[in-house]
């Protein structure tokens, strides 16, 4: 104790002297040094695995966007997704998942390697089949990593290690709205505009640049948007008091930045998932009360909207006609190259090796590595298809036993978190329809915490009569941890 509290003094106290010569000089280096004791503190206040994960979390939210303004910084977040990553390969012998979810979450960790194997033996390249591997096994082992630390973490530092992953996510929600919301109002900067264009992913529409927040590409923030808002929207649905208004605001918030993204998959997702949310998690006389709130959400919505159109910004008239196209695809450009060239070329690649090629033989890595991938450079435009291709029809099922798993796990006798993590899962699960978002790291890194945190919360029992009663959570957690 004595040395931790030594480390943590003398850290500041050299945080604070070098400040004074590098605000100058060196910003950059200041940011690093602030960074490092950041994370030191963070390790020692919370223990090793949960400062991973916080630490993680942070990391994929922001290096993408400190790193337009730090050449180098963007790096970073392979670092995140790595101490995610270990903290989750660390956890998985003490997962404190439920069952449902263990068993297919490790035949797909464990089809995941052999595929990675596979993939380094068709190309002899340990760099491509290592990112490929990343890509599959990044989401469940953040979810491991989060549920097994704070289920067995001491049930007198529980809150305190909640409440610090919770902060970390909620910080990356409220920039990215804050962000967004600038984006989308006054343009993108002289840096963000140069990152969008060296991106992999379209980046415009018409004259309109699609919002980034604060990731490496509109895709990333797409699924971000499209997972969080209805999240939101549920954990809104089930809390009570300024907890409710609090969700409530920040939901219509995130729904405006998807509307405004000119991202129409996450738009689908976001709208649906949380249409879905309504008919799956309402329940008897809660039905009038869950479809007051959706229309509060929904006016906030539109009064946002139309203020911005009185402001005369033109993204908004942009959105608009972008939403538009939904009611006649036929004439669209976008989904016609879709349905008559990417995804057949996808589906005859799937069809002539149903076992699959490979770790990162579609999608993002095969993208980067074209000249060594097995299938060439693959773009499925559909999450269920891409995995297909990397892990065979077995690895397909596998995945979507394992989101049903999640989402029925969560769904069931769940509390505001807890039903927050399954609408989570579920758009997830309505989002890959339509875009290959499973390998887009920090996004789906930072959903995959949400799941890790929900897990983790005790189920809401039930009375004699069937409703909900209350339960001191404290207690429950120990039962659990005693059980288990």
């Amino acid at each position: 104790m004595k040395l931790g509290r030594l480390a943590l003094y003398g850290s500041a106290t050299i945080a604070t002297i070098a400040a004074t010569f590098l605000a100058i000089e060196a910003p950059v280096a200041l940011a690093v040094l602030f960074g490092v004791c950041v994370a030191l503190i963070t390790v020692l206040k919370l223990g090793i695995r949960n400062g991973f994960i916080v630490l993680g979390i942070l990391t994929v939210g922001f290096s993408a966007f400190l790193g337009r303004y730090a050449s180098g910084v963007e790096e970073l977040n392979s670092v995140g997704t790595a101490l995610l990553i270990l903290a989750g390969c660390a956890s998985f012998k003490r997962p404190g998942l439920d069952r449902r979810v263990i068993i297919p979450g490790a035949l797909f960790l464990v089809l995941a390697v052999v595929m990675a194997g596979v993939s380094l033996a068709a190309t002899m390249n340990v760099e491509f089949s290592l990112r490929g591997l990343v890509g599959l096994v990044a989401a469940p082992l953040t979810v491991v990593a989060v549920t097994a630390s704070l289920s067995h973490t001491p049930d007198h530092e529980v809150p305190r290690a909640r409440k610090f992953i919770l902060g970390a996510i909620a910080s990356v929600v409220l920039v990215n709205i804050v962000v967004g919301l600038r984006q989308a109002i006054f343009g993108l900067s002289a840096e963000e505009i140069r990152s969008a264009t060296e991106g992999l992913s379209t980046y415009s529409v018409g004259d309109q640049i699609r919002l980034m927040g604060t990731f490496q590409s509109n895709q990333d923030m797409g699924l971000f948007l499209a997972c969080m808002a209805p999240a939101l929207l549920v954990a809104g649905l089930r809390a009570s008091g300024r907890a409710k208004a609090g969700f409530f605001v920040v939901a219509t918030l995130l729904y405006v930045v998807n509307f405004l993204s000119l991202t129409r998959t996450s738009l689908i997702a976001g709208v649906t998932v949380g249409l879905l949310a309504l008919a799956i998690w309402s329940r008897g006389e809660f039905v009038l009360r869950v479809l007051r709130n959706l229309l509060v959400v929904l006016a906030g919505t539109a009064i946002f909207v139309s203020v911005l159109i009185a402001l005369g910004v033109p993204r908004v008239q942009a959105a608009v006609d972008r939403a538009l196209t939904l009611t006649n695809l036929d004439a669209d450009g976008s989904f016609n190259s879709r349905r008559d060239a990417t995804l057949p070329i996808a589906w005859n690649a799937f069809t002539s090796h149903p076992l699959g090629a490979g770790a990162g033989a579609a999608g993002p890595v095969s993208q980067q590595f074209a000249e060594v991938a097995p299938l060439g450079y693959l773009n499925a435009d559909n999450g269920y298809l891409m995995i297909g291709l990397q892990m065979g029809f077995l690895g397909l099922a596998i995945l979507i036993w394992m989101l049903l798993a999640v989402v029925v796990s969560l769904g069931r006798r769940g509390t505001a978190l807890r039903t927050a993590g399954a609408a989570a899962a579920l758009a997830l699960a309505v989002a890959m329809l339509t875009a290959g978002y499973w390998s887009l790291l920090a996004p789906i890194c930072i959903v995959a915490a949400v799941v890790g945190v929900a897990m983790s919360e005790p189920r809401e029992p039930r009375s004699e009569r069937g409703g909900l009663v209350s339960v001191d959570r404290s207690r429950t957690h120990s039962r659990q941890a005693i059980d288990a």
